[in-house]
């Protein structure tokens, strides 16, 4: 079959899918809630294998979760199965939100995984399990725990990954006793973790920032909120607002909140400030957002250019960490600095919109723009981790 495409200017809108970050965090929650919740997730998009992999573990922990076009309903159980085994199967996420939220609520739970997952890091987080009241069989999957999760201080750095601090977010709520996660080093990716503490604030759960750390209280209840929209994905939204940014026509998006923790809404800055497109609200009621075409003093060619550069930078870095491995080395320039050093491909690079590639210096002064050979130490959903060779 041959198809024929003509040039043409984009107009229109189209509906966010939902962030898979927030519904992840939503559907733990709701696992753990006082009453049933439904997650509306105004799209009937596919869902992701991750979430497909967490709704799964989910029924094991005994909360009966449907997925149902565009929602799922989940209907949490007061008991949790004896000896529980649980299969993450690829996801990185799933195992280490479950982690923590498992040795808080089962006895002898076991985990298994496929593919890279059993090679994935988990020490740190294990780590601390250990620290409280848990019994590991093996550093790395397969493995089972016994005792429970008791509460207390839970230390651990801030640049290994922002995971490891959402599971325990995600389970010390439940614990009788206060509990503090103390960070012995700069938090990294914090965009995700305020997503987590989003998430857990729409079920009542409170907890309190501390210099290095987070500070939560004991003896909480995760309170159905009922129904609940989970956040369109601001990272997806920004193809189709770049799209109106580059036509004569306005491209929408709707289903986006403003109040959104996402790190990728910073992008309608980078559209208007580098790019000279403005994205504006259109519609209070839904959150749609219009980009409209760049100012006529640009030369098409260079607009052009940057769409270009923008895009495939976000493929070429998303497809990078999607296959990236432990010990492989590659050249970078640094973007910014903000206490540590932040690495991208090209001046459009940044920290808050892309999938981030975070460097430990070592003691090194990197200049902003300078290119480095670094080493990938840790791989994790959303990040690299990475030092100067």
């Amino acid at each position: 079959m041959n198809v024929r495409l003509s040039p043409a200017s984009l107009r229109g809108t189209v509906h966010s899918i939902a962030s898979k970050s927030d519904v992840h965090r939503l559907l733990f929650c709701a696992a753990q809630a006082d009453g049933p919740v439904t997650i509306e997730m105004n799209d009937r998009s596919p869902l992701s294998d991750d979430i497909l992999t967490t709704a799964r573990v989910l029924r094991g922990l005994g909360a009966d979760v449907r997925e149902e076009p565009g929602r799922y309903t989940v209907t949490p159980s007061n008991t949790v199965p004896n000896a529980p085994t649980f299969d993450c199967r690829e996801s990185g996420s799933t195992l280490r939100f479950l982690l923590p939220v498992a040795a808080a609520r089962c006895d002898e739970p076991s985990f298994t995984g496929s593919g890279r997952l059993p090679e994935r890091p988990v020490g740190e987080l294990l780590d601390v399990l250990k620290a409280n009241g848990i019994s590991v069989s093996a550093d790395k999957l397969p493995f089972s725990f016994t005792g429970r999760l008791q509460s207390g201080t839970f230390e651990l750095p801030g640049n290994v990954s922002s995971q490891y601090i959402t599971g325990l977010l995600l389970a010390l709520p439940a614990l009788d006793g206060d509990s503090e996660i103390r960070l012995t080093s700069p938090l990294q990716s914090a965009s995700y973790v305020n997503i987590t503490l989003h998430a857990l604030s729409r079920f009542g759960i409170r907890t309190s920032a501390l210099p290095r750390g987070f500070l939560v209280p004991g003896g909480q209840t995760f309170q159905s909120p009922g129904t609940l929209v989970a956040d369109g994905d601001w990272s997806n939204a920004g193809y189709f607002l770049a799209a109106g940014a580059l036509g004569k026509d306005p491209v929408s998006v709707a289903g986006l909140s403003p109040d959104s923790p996402q790190g990728d809404r910073v992008l309608t800055g980078i559209l208007k400030d580098r790019m000279g497109a403005p994205v504006s609200k259109a519609k209070e009621e839904d959150g749609t957002y219009s980009a409209i075409h760049y100012k006529d003093d640009i030369p098409e060619e260079v607009k052009q250019q940057r769409l270009s550069e923008l895009m495939a930078l976000q493929q070429e870095i998303s497809a990078e960490i999607e296959s990236a491995k432990i010990g492989q080395t590659m050249k970078v320039v640094i973007d910014r600095k903000e206490g540590e050093y932040y690495i991208g491909r090209s001046e459009f690079c940044s920290p808050e919109v892309d999938p981030e590639v975070l460097v430990n210096a070592n003691e090194k002064r990197l200049r902003i723009g300078s290119f480095h050979q670094v080493r990938i130490t840790d791989a994790t959903e959303f990040d690299l981790y990475a030092e100067v060779i």
